[in-house]
């Protein structure tokens, strides 16, 4: 038997999928990939903004704070990364078209009707790094071509898109583990992650507000709208939210980063023992 886990961003355009109203992602909608959402990571710092104008008040606007020794996790909505390429938030949401499987029935409840009558399948199902602002850094090999020559460099990369493949690397090292104990690989991994009760498995992210200014709200998956006009930039007024609202970042589960980033080895060692459970 072949056992396989497929992992899919749930998009970069909150909770409207960059669509006029409530929308969500394919294939991340599907019960069979687990949805992976976007969260914004801070190790040491605490990002503090004083000013929207991104371009203008550059220092005020990525404005951090000594966070020393500490860890924040907050869900992706980077403004400033809207302004320049539409999107920057993390996707999340009710599917119209696949309804709730049966292993979702642990947070059925929290799986809100997205105003069209249904009640279907929800994700994200977990969350990642998915900030530019604290980036991953990826090596494009084919970045400048220069007659036969391809000359690589390294670039920050950032959006759930590269939160997905980070969190398919960390199932990978589960799976080699797994095969070395002559266990099968976990396959579908979706059903396990809903059965965890552990709350240290998880880094669960919750509702920030920091700094004081609106870009600083991270309290749903509610996109920003950018106003270019001159007289917005030089204000500070360029940025609002969306006509559409946001799913809200509540504790526990939701339709923003789901449970929250695996926890490392805490996470690792919580669901050995949901598999070896389920298995025996």
């Amino acid at each position: 038997m072949i056992y396989r886990s497929f992992f899919a961003s749930s998009g970069d355009g909150g909770s409207t999928n960059d669509e006029d109203t409530f929308a969500v992602q394919y294939p991340a909608s599907s019960p069979y990939v687990t949805a992976v959402g976007g969260s914004f990571l801070q190790v040491d710092w605490q990002w503090d903004p004083t000013s929207t104008r991104f371009l203008l008040d550059m220092d005020d606007y990525f404005n951090v704070t000594d966070n020393s020794g500490q860890q924040t996790e907050m869900v992706w909505s980077e403004a400033w990364i809207q302004a320049m390429f539409s999107n920057g938030t993390t996707g999340g949401g009710v599917s119209d078209l696949f309804s709730m499987p049966n292993w979702q029935s642990p947070v059925a409840d929290l799986i809100v009707d997205n105003g069209n009558g249904k009640s279907g399948r929800g994700l994200p199902d977990i969350a990642w790094n998915a900030a530019f602002y604290s980036a991953v850094f990826i090596y494009n090999g084919g970045f400048v071509n220069i007659g036969d020559y391809d000359f690589g460099l390294w670039q920050p990369a950032g959006g759930t898109s590269a939160a997905s493949p980070q969190i398919a690397g960390f199932f990978s090292l589960i799976n080699q583990y797994l095969l070395e104990q002559d266990m099968d690989a976990i396959g579908h991994l979706n059903p396990y992650l809903y059965q965890i009760t552990d709350d240290s498995a998880y880094n669960d992210i919750q509702s920030h507000t920091v700094g004081t200014v609106l870009v600083g709200e991270l309290t749903s998956n509610q996109s920003f709208v950018f106003d270019d006009s001159i007289g917005a930039l030089i204000s500070g007024d360029s940025f609002s939210f969306t006509d559409t609202p946001g799913y809200p970042v509540t504790e526990g589960w939701d339709m923003t980063t789901g449970f929250g980033s695996p926890n490392g080895i805490d996470f690792f060692n919580v669901i050995i023992e949901v598999i070896s459970s389920e298995n025996e």
